[in-house]
């Protein structure tokens, strides 16, 4: 399934684009902390403007860009239901998460492997590798 254009919208504490291909890019943007009210609402939106998509079979690729944001603005309580507790994985087909320094990259592979998410997970700091990884899946 693919369509003609990009579709762009606001996803609560994110700038969204869903891409031909099934890429998300999902640029996060808040002032303050995350909370798990805001990701399930967050994850609504995202669901609800590409159920037609997802309906007609399409897997969605998520490119999860925090690089405007600090990782400590995301308690570990919120990074651990997001990874185990989703319950929207069954239109994710991976998540490549795109964080902004070495260290960042470093303390959230830590926590996907605590965790250990049941959508394919990887951490970049470059762009292009995790457009990349996504389009390999």
């Amino acid at each position: 399934m693919s369509f003609s254009e990009a579709e762009n919208f606001r996803a609560v504490f994110a700038d969204v684009s869903l891409d031909a291909y099934g890429l998300l890019h999902v640029k996060v943007q808040f002032e303050g902390e995350l909370t798990k009210d805001m990701l399930l609402e967050h994850k609504q939106v995202i669901f609800d403007r590409t159920r037609r998509h997802t309906e007609a079979g399409m897997k969605l690729k998520i490119l999860f860009d925090v690089r405007h944001i600090s990782l400590l603005q995301v308690p570990q309580t919120v990074m651990k239901d997001n990874a185990t507790n989703d319950p929207f994985q069954h239109i994710q087909k991976g998540v490549a998460l795109l964080v902004n320094s070495k260290l960042f990259q470093q303390i959230a592979t830590f926590y996907i492997r605590i965790y250990r998410p049941s959508i394919s997970t990887r951490v970049f700091t470059d762009e292009i590798n995790a457009r990349q990884w996504l389009q390999s899946l």
